[in-house]
């Protein structure tokens, strides 16, 4: 995501990566925090921030909680300073994963 210091001096911005899960019949959290990246902004400056995503971070417990799988299915992708201040909303569908 683009990322721009509008205001009047330097500082420091924390941006959170939220995962949602496909409804499923498990058991899971609404969101679960997936990354996070730090940024110090100069007043003025824009940065493109990424944080990375790997496949093993849409793991859950199975029903049985004997083991972790990835529901296929199209999960929400959420950005912002907090869980409560998404700036940035994006989806990913998972069709199929072969092996672990």
């Amino acid at each position: 995501m683009t990322l721009a210091n509008t205001g009047a001096r330097d500082g420091d911005e924390v941006l959170q990566l939220y995962v949602k899960t496909p409804s499923s019949g498990e058991t899971q959290p609404l969101k679960a925090l997936k990354g996070f990246s730090r940024v110090r902004l100069l007043k003025g400056e824009v940065k493109t921030v990424s944080i990375p995503l790997a496949v093993r971070d849409l793991r859950t417990f199975s029903e049985r909680l004997d083991d972790y799988v990835v529901t296929p299915g199209t999960y929400t992708l959420e950005i912002g300073p907090s869980s409560a201040d998404v700036r940035l909303r994006s989806s990913l569908h998972v069709s199929a994963l072969h092996g672990r």
